[in-house]
Parts: C-alpha cells; structure tokens; sequence
C-alpha cells in the first residue's frame, strides 16, 4: 500500500501532501458516474509520425471520494491528518507521521 510506504520513510514529525484526482469533479472531464475505477488515454507527446497515428496508452486511474484519502492514511496509522481539501478537481490530504510505529 503506497501509503503505509510513504509514512514509513518519513521521520517522526515529517509530513507527506497527497493529491489525487476527485469523484467528483466539476472540471473538463466527465466520467461515468458511480464509477470509481477508469481507464484515461494518454497520447504520447510527439509521437505522432507524417500519416501515421498517434501513440495512446490507457492508464489507470481511482478516483476518490470525499473522505477516502484521510481514511486511507488513518487506516494505516501512526499518522495524524493535519489537513484536508479539494483543489482543481483533486482531494488532498497532508499527514503527519506521529512516531516511528507503522502497520
């Protein structure tokens, strides 16, 4: 769990500023709703070649809800949750390791 892993390298004391895209975003992109788990193109910039197409991945993306960063972080422990919000159609959450105990 990425989580558990960012609160492990951190010393006592250290924060950690997570984003991560939002459910509920107001933004240019549209997602289906209810769906929490999506595949987002990705073109590879200049790869597209004379008459030829351009290069596309899918990635994955989770989309969070209101409240599921935090509970991610407190789920592992050990930390504090020192801040929560939303900004340009993400959550972030700020943690702060408490002592050097991480489940």
């Amino acid at each position: 769990m990425a989580a558990r892993e960012l609160l492990r390298i951190l010393r006592p004391g250290g924060r950690v500023l997570v984003f991560a895209w939002a459910m509920e975003q107001n933004g240019r992109r549209k997602f289906e709703q209810g769906v929490q788990d999506v595949l987002v193109p990705w073109v590879v910039p200049g790869s597209r070649q004379k008459d030829g197409p351009e290069r596309v991945y899918q990635r994955y993306y989770h989309l969070f809800r209101e409240g599921e960063l935090p509970a991610l972080f407190q789920s592992v422990g050990g930390c504090a949750i020192e801040q929560v919000g939303y900004d340009r159609d993400n959550w972030y959450a700020v943690a702060i390791k408490e002592n050097n105990v991480v489940r």
